[in-house]
């Protein structure tokens, strides 16, 4: 008959053994500074195409052609003459 410790010996027999496994080296990322750059202008590309297929009339507001999306104008609103 077996002790009521052995199942709990066994348990830590296992942890022992996992932890006495020598590490595994992780694998270095193949992606550097050049792919993460080429990545980060894919993801721009990406923003700008989803920004310009949503609001496609911003690009063309105050009458002329803006790069940018946006324009900016002001008006002096006055409701009497002074």
């Amino acid at each position: 008959m077996k002790s009521p410790s052995a199942p709990a010996e066994q348990g830590a027999q296992v942890i022992r053994d996992l932890l006495s496994r020598p590490m595994l080296k992780r694998p270095r990322s193949r992606l550097r500074c050049a792919g993460q750059i080429f990545k980060l202008i894919l993801i721009v590309i990406a923003a700008l195409a989803v920004y310009s297929g949503l609001y496609p009339w911003a690009f063309l507001v105050g009458g002329g052609f803006h790069p940018l999306g946006y324009w900016q104008g002001f008006l002096i609103m006055c409701w009497f003459r002074i």
